[in-house]
């Protein structure tokens, strides 16, 4: 009497190595599975972080940042596996909107970040006419 075992190996499933990455609001799309460190299996699938599902592409402007998951679900009896994508979407800076300053001849000194119109984002960098950094105060110069 004799009897045969055939054994089978299935390939591992790689889900790739978990990331984080920040991008502006304004980022052209990012390809979710390109995001991801190591090799992953182009096989699974996304769910965003309220748990439903994802497709592949991530839209700073219009989709929620958190936690992305990447599940693959391999052939039995092998175990489903899963890596997560953390992103974080930095909002645009504000420069705020052009403003007019005028000045007495006699004036001693003047803010240009107070002439700004709109909310403007502190730690900005200000260019005189030439092209050079200013300090964005202008100061009566000693004669």
């Amino acid at each position: 009497v004799q009897a045969t075992v055939t054994v089978s190996i299935a390939q591992r499933a790689e889900p790739g190595q978990s990331a984080a990455i920040t991008l502006c609001m304004d980022a052209a799309p990012l390809t979710l599975l390109d995001a991801l460190n190591g090799t992953p299996a182009a096989n699974g699938a996304w769910t965003a972080p309220g748990g439903g599902s994802f497709g592949n592409v991530f839209n700073a402007a219009a989709d929620a940042p958190g936690t992305y998951t990447y599940t693959i679900t391999p052939l039995a009896p092998c175990p489903t596996l899963s890596s997560t994508l953390d992103i974080a979407v930095d909002p645009l800076p504000k420069a705020g909107t052009d403003g007019t300053l005028e000045l007495c001849a006699n004036a001693t000194s003047a803010s240009l970040f107070a002439q700004l119109g709109g909310p403007a984002d502190q730690g900005g960098t200000w260019i005189d006419p030439s092209g050079a950094i200013h300090s964005g105060s202008l100061r009566r110069r000693a004669v």
